[in-house]
């Protein structure tokens, strides 16, 4: 159960990054 929590904040903070890359690419369009 540790390492499904683990893997869930992992997951969760590419998701993040990855939002972020896209909201910086929409703005320099």
């Amino acid at each position: 159960m540790q390492a499904l929590k683990i893997a869930f904040k992992t997951i969760k903070i590419e998701c993040k990054s990855l939002f972020g890359v896209i909201y910086v690419i929409q703005k320099q369009t």
